[in-house]
This record gives structure tokens, C-alpha cells and sequence, in this order.
């Protein structure tokens, strides 16, 4: 069950705290999906003042996660990532050492200025940034597309992402 796109588009979201992005494509061209998502995130990560912490291939090789810290939260990340993963039977039974773990990677997660990710249920983009407006986010995903000759549309009709990723509804552009 994954939701199906008519065409390639996105669409930006403004929370509280910085700015969401749904960067939804057609197909599942993994390669297509990587390139874009390297792509943006090389235009952001050029700056010396973050950190960069990046996973791939966890739990299947689609799945990725690109984040850029402020460098003062450099060694708070990288020590978080040297902690082991509690495995399936202390996350079911909820145990304390579980409830603490998935605790400070929620926190680790807010610490983010930006995030990047893509995942192995849906031909999706998801970003999270609280260095740009909604307007920069947008100008960044249609340059990125163009300069990869991608055509990425606008689509001011989608609905809030959690209503897009687990469901296997299609969407499409809709005339306005």
C-alpha cells in the first residue's frame, strides 16, 4: 500500500518551527529519487558551519536519512550514533531502556536544521528545514529540477502529509 502520483510534484508545508516538503515522483526510479534528493541536499550541506550525519540503507537500500546539525551539536550526534539499537522485543514490551532510547533520538531529531529523507514505502521526498521560508524551499526543489531537467510541479491541492504517505490513494494535479 503506497500512494500513487499522475505526475511529478511537490508541495510545502509551514509548521511552527521551520518548513515541511513532499517531494512526490510518478515512477519509483530509485536513481531519479537519489539524485534529486543528493542534489538538494549538496546545495545545502556546502556550508562549513553544520555537521552532517547521514544513513542509507537501513532497513532496505531506498531507505535514507540526510540531516545537517550545527556543529555545536556535533558530538551529542555522533555519540548517539554509537549507541546500539534496542532490538524488536524491548521496543514491543516498551521497556525502559527502549522508552529511553527512541526518547533522545526524538530528541536528536528536533536538533536538525535540516532533513532529508526517502523511504522504501512511498516515491517520496521528505524534507524538513528551519533555514529556509516556504518560498526558498519551493525556489530550491523547481532549481534543483530544472538543472536535472525534471519536470516538478506545484501542487497546492495535497493534502497534510500524513494524509499522503500510508494510504494508496493517486493524486494528481488539479486545475485551479
Amino acid at each position: 500500500m503506497a500512494p500513487r502520483f499522475k505526475k511529478n510534484m511537490y508541495q510545502t508545508y509551514k509548521k511552527d518551527a521551520g518548513i515541511d516538503a513532499l517531494i512526490c515522483f510518478a515512477h519509483w526510479k530509485t536513481k531519479v529519487i537519489f539524485k534529486f534528493r543528493d542534489h538538494i541536499f549538496n546545495k545545502i550541506g556546502q556550508s562549513n558551519e553544520f555537521f552532517i550525519d547521514k544513513f542509507e540503507g537501513k532497513p532496505t537500500a531506498i531507505d535514507s536519512c540526510l540531516r545537517l546539525f550545527a556543529k555545536n551539536y556535533e558530538e551529542r550526534v555522533r555519540n548517539f550514533n554509537t549507541k546500539k539499537i534496542p532490538n524488536i522485543f524491548a521496543d514491543i514490551f516498551n521497556t525502559r531502556k527502549a522508552r529511553e532510547y527512541f526518547e533522545e533520538a526524538k530528541q536528536i531529531a528536533q536538533l536538525a536544521s535540516f532533513h532529508v529523507s526517502t523511504s522504501h514505502d512511498h516515491p517520496c521526498i521528505e524534507i524538513y528545514s528551519s533555514l529556509h521560508s516556504e518560498e526558498e524551499l519551493s525556489q530550491l526543489i523547481d532549481k534543483v529540477a530544472t538543472e536535472l531537467n525534471i519536470e516538478m510541479l506545484k501542487n497546492c491541492n495535497l493534502p497534510p502529509i500524513e494524509n499522503i504517505l500510508y494510504t494508496n490513494k493517486s493524486f494528481n494535479i488539479k486545475k485551479q
